[in-house]
């Protein structure tokens, strides 16, 4: 039992002390139309979180990053409205590391879209975790919108099926597409 136990504490530390990183990169998409122009853009300071599991705690317990990453939603019409509302979804890609063999599932990431209300409507008011595709974020988007923030918070390895322990050391990114469209 001793031995499973040390074992166990010198795999952890062989995976600590070799940083599991990943942050996620964000590729923003605008979506022109003939009658008018929908731009997003990003505010916040931190707009790439970084996920630095360096310690057993973190590989254990997983990261929050509350509303980590804000996307500031602004129309500028200069003609009649295509549609009434917008929505905006987001597409993501594998997690890979440095190393391309190495990937973690993308369920491992979920996401959770502040509320916002009297701009638009949430899709869903729980953690989500990724998916390959397209996942919609919000919907019902008021037109037109100035300055209609739209606040995401990630977590990584938070529940027991989806830990980060035992993954292999490596510097680990996720990309991230918002495509805003009409309704």
């Amino acid at each position: 039992m001793l031995a499973n136990a040390n074992n166990y504490l010198v795999e952890v530390i062989k995976k600590s002390t070799n940083y599991l990183v990943f942050s996620i990169l964000i590729l923003l998409i605008y979506s022109n139309s003939v009658f008018g122009q929908k731009t997003i853009r990003t505010i916040t300071t931190s707009s790439f979180p970084v996920f630095a599991f360096n310690t057993l705690y973190k590989l254990e317990n997983g990261i929050i990053k509350i509303s980590e990453t804000i996307l500031v939603i602004n129309f500028d019409f200069d003609g009649p409205l295509i549609g009434d509302t917008w929505k905006l979804s987001m597409r993501s890609t594998d997690i890979t590391g440095f190393n391309t063999t190495n990937i973690i599932p993308l369920d491992r990431v979920e996401f959770l879209v502040d509320d916002n209300p009297g701009v638009y409507t949430r899709t869903s008011t729980a953690w989500q975790p990724l998916t390959l595709g397209t996942q919609e974020l919000v919907h019902a988007g008021i037109n037109p919108t100035i300055n209609g923030e739209v606040k995401i918070s990630f977590q990584v390895g938070t529940t027991a099926l989806k830990r980060i322990l035992g993954e292999d050391p490596d510097f680990y990114t996720l990309y991230l597409e918002f495509i805003l469209e009409n309704e």
